[in-house]
């Protein structure tokens, strides 16, 4: 069956995500999607992804499903030149450059409704057309300035920086004195030493947005004859050990390289690696009612009532035909 936006062509040069969400949607409704990438590819399709990696990030493919891919150096004439070509045969132009980057090519929308008087010129900034901060670019690090989340980061860190930043900062330490990193990452995050072994399967499918699945892990060392299973959706969320809740969110679950302390993601974990699993409190924030509305175990649908890995109350043993 046609979508509704069948017979029309969208000139897509957006990247990163919101712009890429926006041409998906209309890619979903029948849209003819051309994604313009400039000579490296766009940078987002690596993104999440192991260094070097030859394959594109789970989430690049998400956002960028149902579009045509058209590699053009737009500062060059004739790359530029044949961006215009198509333009001029297309019903759409979507981009989300910084102000007036499109206008350096000779892109913007003065220069193209001269050469096609219909187009649809549409464009996303992180802060608008006017204003005071019409100017500003839309990064990670920028929002989070802005919205100030890098200023809580720095109240529930104790110290300047992120928590993050301090976690990282010792393990890169701990690897360069031959110290242990887990335990140094365990000693700046207060965190607790869940589980250490090996994973032996790991099941993934990306629905509704999500990249869902479950990693299992054998037990080693002292947690051998054990069996943790880790469910995730997106980050890691219920961990299970022989059948009975051990961890959840919003409790932070990580899953380490036993030997380097690199975090493994949901998107990297693979099978054979030796890895420990550890917890880290959650901000008090998350824990509130209303926070664990959204973050708790039955937001992500899990019939579970959070309880901390740090609560020193075990949980119940499993009933027969519980999970």
């Amino acid at each position: 069956m046609p979508g509704a936006l069948e017979d029309i062509r969208v000139i897509d040069f957006t990247h990163a995500l919101n712009g890429p969400f926006c041409t998906m949607m209309l890619g979903h409704m029948g849209a003819e999607i051309i994604k313009i990438e400039p000579p490296a590819g766009d940078g987002f399709r690596r993104s999440w992804m192991p260094p070097n990696s030859k394959i594109d990030g789970y989430e690049f493919l998400w956002i960028n499903a149902n579009k045509k891919s058209v590699v053009l150096n737009l500062k060059d004439p004739r790359g530029a030149d044949l961006a215009r070509q198509l333009i001029a045969q297309a019903d759409v132009v979507v981009e989300n450059y910084h102000t007036g980057t499109m206008e350096k090519f000779g892109l913007g929308y003065d220069d193209l409704k001269k050469i096609n008087p219909r187009i649809i010129y549409s464009c996303s900034r992180g802060f608008g057309e006017s204003g005071p901060y019409k100017d500003y670019g839309s990064t990670a690090h920028t929002n989070n300035s802005m919205t100030g989340w890098t200023h809580t980061g720095w109240n529930y860190s104790g110290a300047p920086g992120t928590k993050a930043i301090g976690i990282g900062h010792r393990v890169r330490t701990a690897q360069r004195r031959h110290e242990d990193p887990v335990a140094a990452i365990l000693d700046e995050g207060q965190g607790k030493l869940l589980f250490r072994g090996k994973v032996v399967d790991v099941a993934r499918r990306t629905t509704e947005g999500f990249l869902r699945g479950r990693a299992v892990i054998d037990g080693l060392d002292e947690d051998r004859g054990s069996r943790l299973e880790i469910a995730f959706q997106n980050e890691w969320v219920v961990a299970w050990r022989d059948g009975a809740p051990l961890a959840m969110s919003p409790d932070l679950i990580c899953v380490l390289d036993t030997v380097s302390g690199e975090a493994f993601g949901t998107e990297t974990i693979g099978y054979g690696r030796r890895v420990s699993v550890v917890a880290l409190p959650a901000p008090p924030v998350f824990l509130t009612p209303k926070g664990l509305e959204h973050v708790g175990p039955r937001a992500f649908g899990y019939d579970l009532d959070f309880r901390s890995v740090f609560d020193p109350l075990p949980f119940p043993p499993p009933q027969a035909g519980e999970r």
